[in-house]
């Protein structure tokens, strides 16, 4: 039998570092396959916590100046969304007012004649959504979709915007 693959061999691999190590990668694994935010926060925290016991008993200073910065940046974010869900469950028991969303808005001015909601195949919409913008940091093209106004009303699918016009 080949000595170098025996049964002892191999159980010499398996330490605490490299056994937290592989259970941190793993919950990682997971963790990118998530679809949904809160359960994505909460494997990333096992995977960090794992993934920083194994480098601080690897002695690796590098990985452990990563995971110990992103364990409290994944609680941080959890704890958000955590207290963003309490408001909005808060909000929905309510009269349903908007006010507690006004952190996340954005004032914008408009013209006398603009434009907001057009309706669209069935949904309204305020702007086009543009979700190809997430894949570049920083372009040309990007700045100038960004600065773009709201569209004019015109027909569509052959159909007058305002037929009385």
């Amino acid at each position: 039998m080949n000595d170098s693959l025996s049964l002892d061999y191999l159980l010499s691999f398996v330490t605490l570092p490299n056994v937290l190590g592989a259970t941190g990668a793993l919950f990682y694994v997971i963790s990118m396959s998530m679809k949904t935010v809160i359960p994505l926060r909460v494997t990333s925290l096992v995977s960090a916590s794992c993934l920083l016991g194994s480098s601080i008993l690897a002695r690796s200073l590098p990985a452990i100046l990563l995971y110990a910065l992103l364990l409290p940046v994944h609680a941080f974010r959890l704890y958000q969304m955590l207290e963003l869900i309490k408001k909005v469950r808060a909000a929905a028991g309510t009269d349903l007012s908007m006010n507690w969303l006004r952190p996340y808005m954005k004032k914008r001015k408009y013209r006398k004649g603009d434009m907001l909601f057009r309706k669209r195949r069935g949904f309204f919409f305020c702007r086009a959504a543009n979700f190809t913008n997430h894949y570049y940091a920083v372009g040309f093209s990007v700045l100038l979709k960004e600065a773009e106004r709201i569209d004019v009303g015109r027909a569509d699918d052959r159909i007058p915007a305002d037929p009385d016009r």
